[in-house]
């Protein structure tokens, strides 16, 4: 799959333990990977009557005003309504996404100020800045194999679900199979250097201890190893 600078993309997105359809702009490929950045809606907010865009951090100290106490709204921020067309745009469709960012009505997240807009008092008088606080972590872009692009919201939409209903599906075993099942992951895994002869026995032999919910494997130097989770000590299995 090629795809050139400029196209409209959508992927399975994972925030935390979510999952949801994203979407990107296509910037650069390299070989299987694909470089995408992020748009969002353009900048609606006011700060006390200027617009954010327009608005430049105050250098100039001022007087704090009479009455001041720390309920005061220094910074009155306000939001102004999009319009209805930007309202009405489906961003399942990338026709759509292509309209919002020639009108202007999307923008690249790269391009938004995605910090605060605050106060700075100090004795010398108070200011008004912009700043990113310094635990705020925002990403503009994101590299994804180019497998998992897709072209439509339903082919994305589609691995999303397909994502949740394993979730689903997991939650639904038993505390014995989902243990049988990582069993089972690490004996295919070691399927490199073992004959299939040899997983048989092992996974006969681990299936035959006690308390098999509870039980780690792993591959470790060419050895398959296991152990109880609450004990520290792996054992070698030889077959």
């Amino acid at each position: 799959m090629r795809l050139k600078k400029g196209d409209v993309v959508y992927y399975c997105k994972q925030n935390g333990h979510r999952y949801r359809v994203g979407i990107g702009i296509v910037d650069e490929q390299y070989f299987d990977e694909v470089r995408l950045d992020f748009i969002t809606t353009a900048e609606n907010r006011r700060i006390n009557g200027v617009p954010l865009n327009e608005f430049e951090s105050e250098t100039h100290w001022k007087k704090l005003p009479k009455g001041w106490s720390y309920d005061t709204d220094l910074v009155h921020m306000t939001w102004d309504e999009y319009p209805q067309e930007m309202r009405d745009l489906s961003f399942k469709n990338p026709d759509n996404i292509k309209l919002g960012l020639e009108k202007g009505y999307l923008v690249y997240s790269k391009d938004k100020f995605w910090g605060n807009v605050e106060a700075e008092i100090t004795k010398d008088g108070y200011r008004i800045v912009k700043k990113y606080p310094m635990w705020v972590m925002h990403s503009d872009s994101v590299t994804i194999p180019v497998s998992k692009c897709y072209s439509t919201w339903d082919e994305a939409e589609a691995e999303v679900n397909a994502n949740i209903a394993e979730f689903e599906r997991q939650a639904s075993l038993s505390d014995y199979d989902w243990s049988v099942e990582q069993i089972d992951k690490t004996l295919n895994r070691a399927r490199v250097f073992l004959h299939d002869s040899q997983v048989d026995q092992i996974r006969e032999y681990l299936l035959s201890l006690p308390n098999v919910e509870d039980i780690e494997t792993r591959i470790y130097m060419d050895q398959f190893q296991w152990k109880y989770w609450k004990n520290k000590k792996w054992n070698n299995v030889n077959v």
